[in-house]
């Protein structure tokens, strides 16, 4: 049945269309050509990346955690560290390489369809998918806000509840719903604004379309499902019997961790065991790596361990113009960490912005390979999160456990001080297998004017002599897993035990009252993303003047002296 109507060409000519083809799948190129020239359009070729031409972990990670993912296909069970295929990291790479294009142009820009060989387009699909753009551009008038993606196939695991749909313009029959997760990447258009947006999240911690949903899920990003669907896979899995099979002429292998009851081929099971081993892992009978759809995978049961070659603990932090925090930070953790093992993510708000000053000679002190240069024009509590979720899930394909702690927060290990402190903690946890450890907090509060102001020379306890509990910060941050933090790092969703007495976080954020007033005047300055505004995130960072000064009086408990221990555990920052 015919969809068509009378449109104007330049609907059908609003969105540009690149697939991903590799090189050797010279049979798939040919029948994506026949399927653009069938529906219209021309599409621009990309050789597809293998995991080959995966270098490092810098654009994609090593491992990813099936926790989320499991909650929404029950036919699975959750992972913390599943080794990515090759295929998986190629196919990853490949999708970046393309968002990589859409970004680089104007907000009001065509969008760009990405497709992958194996998707099968409907009838009338440039109309349709043309009348889809228009209707979401409607939806979206303002080119810098179109945050969104429009999948014009999926699996949908689950609908957003509570949400619009919008109609789409050149058929009765279509509407466009909102999707709050769902699988396959292989045929969707993808706005510039959203480009932007998935790549300020590198790298990549999941297989491309369990990365992009987890964005969708934590609300930084919107996606949209036409009803019914444009496009689909021309492969299908080989489970009519009700075992797992590889697709014959399948080129990528993905992984996920099943529960008992799903029966899996015996040969999967040998590509599974090779795939978390860390071997090149193929399909059928190629051991190559690529993109491939939906359909290409084959679900194979990870049982095996993550690598044993991870060892010992890192740290990192996120810091954006710290220049008196950021030195105590480097100076207090050294203590317990080598240099190599000590990771900065630096925050800046353009790609030719420089670090100055203290600040700059701050960030010197961490080897030059292990900053990482994030760039957002935005001061965003759910960007933060996601990029430290990120890191976090990165450093923990090389390491057993990583700490995180911001740039204001000391932790010390108070029953330790005459084994070696915090190193002795570390190693102790590592000796152990408790998942994650959260810690109690205090914040130290600078009783102006009868204690003198911060000297830099001298340590940071020297002249405080008063803090008080908060328990905003009794945080997780030693961990052996990935977390799922709250904003603000605060509360995460699994269950942590707290080592009250072990453990202790010590808040810099009022160790002197002029410097909390200007670095939140400073704060307040920022260009503040319009969701935190919206919602109601990071308020205290917009207040100044009177209220700013009634924030810092504002106790969330009685004042304590600081205990000696707590300045011989920092009596060096």
């Amino acid at each position: 049945m015919s969809h068509r109507k009378d449109r104007p060409a330049a609907v059908a000519e609003s969105f540009d269309v690149h697939y991903i083809n590799l090189k050797h799948r010279e049979d798939r190129r040919k029948a994506m050509v026949e399927r653009c020239a069938k529906a219209g359009m021309k599409g621009e070729r990309l050789e597809a990346k293998t995991g080959a031409d995966v270098v490092g972990d810098t654009e994609v990670g090593c491992t990813w955690d099936s926790t989320i993912n499991s909650r929404y296909d029950k036919s699975t069970v959750a992972h913390p560290a599943l080794r990515m295929s090759d295929g998986e990291r190629g196919c990853a790479l490949s999708h970046i390489t393309l968002w990589r294009r859409c970004a680089a142009q104007p907000d009001d820009a065509p969008p760009l369809l990405i497709l992958e060989d194996d998707a099968e387009l409907c009838e009338d699909f440039k109309l349709l998918c043309a009348g889809c753009v228009a209707s979401m551009q409607s939806h979206f008038p303002v080119p810098a806000e179109r945050n969104t993606v429009l999948f014009l196939g999926a699996r949908v695991a689950a609908w957003r509840l509570g949400t619009v749909v919008i109609p789409v313009e050149v058929s009765a029959t279509f509407m466009l719903r909102e999707v709050e997760y769902l699988w396959w990447a292989g045929c969707y258009v993808l706005w510039p604004a959203a480009a932007r947006h998935l790549l300020q999240l590198l790298p990549l911690w999941a297989p491309v379309d369990v990365a992009i949903s987890e964005v969708i899920l934590r609300g930084s990003l919107r996606a949209f499902v036409p009803i019914p669907m444009l496009s689909w896979s021309d492969n299908v899995h080989a489970d009519d019997d009700g075992v797992l099979r590889h697709p014959e002429g399948s080129d990528i292998l993905h992984t996920n961790r099943y529960a008992a009851s799903i029966t899996i081929d015996a040969s999967l099971q040998t590509q599974l065991d090779a795939c978390q081993q860390g071997a090149r892992g193929g399909g059928g009978s190629h051991h190559v790596d690529g993109v491939g759809g939906e359909g290409d995978r084959a679900i194979i049961n990870a049982r095996a361990a993550p690598s044993s070659a991870r060892s010992g603990c890192a740290c990192f932090t996120i810091a954006r113009d710290e220049p008196v925090y950021l030195p105590r930070w480097h100076a207090h953790y050294k203590r317990a960490f080598a240099n190599a093992d000590m990771y900065l993510l630096h925050h800046v708000v353009a790609a030719d912005e420089q670090a100055e000053g203290a600040f700059a000679d701050a960030i010197a002190l961490f080897d030059p390979g292990n900053v990482s240069r994030l760039i957002n024009a935005d001061f965003d509590p759910a960007w933060l999160r996601e990029v430290v979720v990120a890191k976090l899930t990165s450093l923990l394909e090389r390491y057993e456990a990583v700490l995180f702690a911001e740039s204001d927060e000391l932790l010390c290990a108070p029953l330790q001080l005459d084994k070696g402190g915090l190193r002795s903690y570390i190693d102790e946890f590592l000796a152990g297998s408790e998942p994650s450890i959260r810690c109690v907090g205090y914040e130290v509060h600078h009783e102006f004017p009868m204690e003198p102001p911060l000297n830099l020379d001298e340590p940071v306890l020297l002249h405080r002599n008063k803090w008080h509990r908060n328990i905003k910060y009794d945080k997780a941050l030693l961990t052996r897993h990935p977390l799922h933090w709250s904003l603000g790092f605060h509360e995460c969703d699994e269950d942590v035990r707290q080592d009250e007495k072990g453990l202790v976080l010590v808040h810099l954020h009022k160790i002197d009252f002029q410097l909390y007033i200007s670095r939140h005047e400073a704060r307040a300055r920022y260009k503040h993303s319009d969701e935190a505004i919206k919602n109601g995130w990071n308020t205290h960072y917009r207040s100044s003047g009177p209220a700013l000064m009634a924030q810092y009086m504002s106790l969330p408990a009685p004042l304590e002296e600081i205990p000696a221990w707590a300045k011989v555990a920092l009596g060096g920052v």
